[in-house]
Parts: C-alpha cells; structure tokens; sequence
C-alpha cells in the first residue's frame, strides 16, 4: 500500500502530523519496485517508536534518510538533528535531516530496514511558555485588608506578591509598605535644604510622620519670614535677647558684653565678641579655619568656628587651642609633636593613630568634650611615642589605643549626661590612665584581647559603668554603692555591689 503524506507533515515514529496534530497509523513510506530502492525506517522522534523497514525489492535499496523530528533526536547510528536542511536526494520533501535508519542489505530482496531509536526527550518549555513575573512593584499585586503586600525576587528569581503581614510603623525599621519609618527617610533627604523646592527652606530637617506614610516638615526653617523657626538663633525682627557669655563665647575686649545684632543668615553676629585670645595672624576664623603641617603651632580656632588642624610626619604643632564653642579636630603624623587644649564648651578630637612614635597630649577645660586616639609604639628606643590626657572636673573625655599602640596616661573625666569610651586593644597597657565615670554618666570600658589591661576605673554613685574585660584585665574597678556596674565579657574578676 502507498499512502502519501501532505506537504508539510511530518512522520514521527509510525504517526503522521498534520499542521500540528498527530494522526495514527503506519507512516512508513513505500515506493514500488520499479523504483529500484527500499526506503529505510524512519528516524525517531520525540519520544515516538522506530520507523517500519521498507519492502524488499530485486536489487537491494541503500539506506534511506530517517524522517524528521521537530527535537533534537538520535537514530541507530544516526546524528543529532536541531534545525530544519533543505531537502536532499534521500529525504521526503520538507523534512529535517533526522536521524538515518539502517539501510536494508545490498541484496536481492533487500531486508526489511531497522528503524531509527527513540528520540531524545525535548528540553523545551511547554505549552505554558516560559516563567514570567507576576509583578514588578507592589501596585501590581492584589492588596489585602491590613497586610503589607510586597512585589519581591523569589527564590525562583522570578517576581511574586507576598504578604508581610501588617505594616507596624514602630520607628525602628521600614517594611515595604511605608514610605518612611522614624529615621529612615527612604529616599527622601533629611535636609529641609535638599527636600523643598529651591528657595523654599533655609535649614532644619525633615522627619516621617506618624502614620509613616508622609513626611513632616514642621521642623524646616524659613529665614526671612520674621519668625524665628527651630534651627534659627533669630530672624528679621523675632531677636531673642542674648549677649556672648550666653553664646558661650568669650566676652568683648572692651569689657561691656551687650546684646547681639541677628545677621541675615538668621544667627547672631558674634563678631563683637572676643573670638581668639591670640594675635590675629594666629586666629582660625572663617575662610582661614583651616591650617596644615607647622603652620598649626601656635594656632587657635576661635569661638564657635569649626577648625581642622593637620600636622604631618616629623612636625611640631605645639600649643593648638580650640576656644569656647569652637569645634576642632586635629591630627598628629609620625614622629610628629602635637598638643592641644580645649576651652570650655568646646568639642575637640586628637588623632595620633597614624603615626610611629608621635607624642601627642591633650588638656580639656571644664564643660568642653575631648577624645584622644593613641599613637603605635616606638620602633625605637630613642625618644618614645606617648599619650597624655588631663581633664578637669566637668568635662568629658573618651581615649581610644587600638592594637599595640602608646600606653595612654593621665586623667580622663566623664561627666554627667556624658556617653564616654576607653577602648584598649591588643597589647595596650591602660593601667596608666586613672579613669572617673560621675553621676549621671555612661562609661563603656573594652578590654578584651590578648595582652590588654584596663584603666583604673572609679564609677561614682549614679553613673553608669559597662565592662567588657578579658581574664584579669578588668584591674579592679572601684563601683561606689549606687552606681551601676555591669560586666558584659566573658571574664570579671571584681565583685560587683550588692
């Protein structure tokens, strides 16, 4: 029997394929005798049985093209076969090179031909098509009454709504659903400055609202508006009464401290007030708040300026000083000598962490806040790093020597409402450092690597004293009845009141 096959069909493993259905019977094709050759079995298809051999003839038919296969495929002996060839001399027109068939024998009454194998399995996706996202931002998903519902990157890689369950708005951590959350802004910046349109606020900062879905700007300023706002000393005609002592600047040379004028910028002018206690080539005062190298020694920020001071490697920059109000932070390079002292309500910081063998001290007057960073060691027994700290009482100082660096002397003072640090690390003695932690202060002490020892610590009545000790490190801290002294290490070897 011959049965054709429609162009455009496919013969797959003993079914035929019509415009994409596949119809049952046996599909393979025969030719007469006359034509002189057997065709072979057909090639396997995706997962279909082997092709029937042809019939046999007077002379023996050479081995025919397997019939195609819309995967990839294998036949006895055959190649893998992708993507459709144009017809050869062997092939039914239309057809993919599949996978060749063995060829009935050269002899008279060629046998019957071996289909080809089955195919191999395909690897396409099927008719669901490939994975797509179900969302790309949280509009997209269906919400649900009191749940946060969050467009997220699965575990598949592929986009899904997912409940997070409600939004807490708890001003600690924003959920997807929140556009801000207590100090996270998300996107938004927490200048007024940057926030508002231009022109719009002259200074304060920005804060999330209550129900975290807004922003609150109460806290902006406008200067200019005659009405002083938040971050504003004084605007246009709204002047509160205040004079250089209530500045906490120094008063003026003449003697007589009066009322001071409010600028346009919305602060006082303090020029009226005594701003250095040093000649005016020695002044750090507004564009000239800055020095360099030797050029420091000697050098003073005045009062309420903020001043940078850098003293490089092998340089003396003696007698920095940092006036009332003034903000100052200065640093030591190696084998550098810097020393600074601090007037009260000033803010200074001393950083001689950098430097081999520099010596750096620093003095904190009453009511001013100081921290000292230690230099490393001497590599050299010629003239040794060091680290000194005076404060007196009142002022709050914090003193940091990191790993292996100059053993820290002198006096640290924390005073009350103060949040003060002393940090030894690995190697570094602070038993030279006598430490007083007042009522109503936080003293943090660490002590916890391999050779560390901490300072002679005394926590009065009412302050607050954490230990962080490694074993024997502690050096027996004195914890006056009423303070607090708690031990957060591994190791305490002091007994806690009480």
């Amino acid at each position: 029997m011959t049965r054709r096959v429609p162009v455009g069909a496919w013969l797959i493993g003993g079914a035929m394929l019509v415009s994409g259905a596949m119809v049952a019977g046996a599909c393979a094709q025969a030719i007469t005798a006359d034509d002189k050759q057997t065709t072979g079995g057909g090639g396997g298809g995706s997962g279909g049985s082997a092709g029937n051999g042809g019939s046999s003839s007077d002379t023996g038919g050479a081995a025919a093209t397997g019939a195609p296969s819309n995967t990839a495929s294998v036949g006895s002996g055959g190649v893998t076969s992708s993507t459709p060839t144009a017809t050869s001399s062997s092939s039914a027109t239309g057809s993919l090179t599949g996978g060749a068939g063995s060829g009935g024998s050269a002899n008279t009454g060629g046998t019957e031909a071996s289909g080809g194998a089955a195919g191999a399995p395909s690897t396409t996706q099927g008719g669901g098509g490939v994975p797509a996202d179900e969302c790309s931002v949280a509009a997209d998903c269906e919400p649900i009454e009191g749940e946060c519902v969050a467009c997220e990157l699965t575990a598949t890689s592929f986009r899904a709504c997912v409940s997070r369950g409600p939004s807490l708005c708890d001003g600690a951590e924003r959920d997807a659903c929140e556009l801000c959350d207590g100090s996270d802004l998300g996107d938004a910046p927490m200048s007024c400055v940057e926030f508002g349109d231009p022109g719009e606020f002259s200074g304060g900062s920005v804060v999330c609202n209550d129900t975290c879905d807004g922003y609150d700007t109460s806290g902006c300023s406008v200067c200019g508006n005659d009405v002083k706002d938040a971050d504003e000393a004084c605007d246009g005609s709204d002047v509160p009464t205040a004079n250089c002592a209530a500045l906490g600047l120094p008063p003026p040379a003449s003697g007589d401290d009066v009322d001071l004028p409010c600028l346009e910028s919305c602060q006082y002018d303090r020029s009226g007030c005594e701003l250095c206690n040093v000649p005016a080539e020695d002044c750090l005062l507004g564009d000239d708040s800055d020095c360099t190298g030797a050029s420091c020694a000697g050098k003073q920020c005045a009062a309420g300026e903020v001043c940078s001071m850098s003293c490089g490697n092998s340089q003396a920059c003696a007698e920095l000083s940092c006036n009332m109000s003034a903000t100052c932070t200065a640093a030591c390079g190696e084998f550098g000598v810097c020393d600074e002292t601090c007037e009260p309500f000033s803010q200074c910081a001393l950083d001689c962490s950098d430097g081999y063998d520099s010596r750096c001290g620093l003095a904190c007057a009453a009511a001013a806040t100081c921290a000292l960073e230690c230099g490393q060691p001497a590599v050299s027994g010629e003239d040794p790093a060091s680290c000194h700290i005076e404060c007196d009482i009142g002022a709050s100082c914090s003193v940091v020597a990191a790993k292996h660096q100059a053993a820290p002397t002198g006096t640290a003072y924390c005073g009350a409402g103060a949040d003060c640090d002393y940090l030894c690390r690995t190697q570094s003695d602070c038993s030279g450092l006598s430490v007083v932690c007042a009522e109503g202060a936080t003293c943090n002490i660490e002590c916890i690597e391999f050779g560390t020892t901490c300072p002679a610590v005394t926590c009065e009545a009412g302050s607050n004293c954490r230990f962080n000790c490694g074993d024997n490190a502690c050096n027996a801290p004195a914890c006056a009845e009423g303070a607090e002294c708690e031990c957060i290490g591994t190791f305490c070897d002091f007994e806690l009141p009480g």
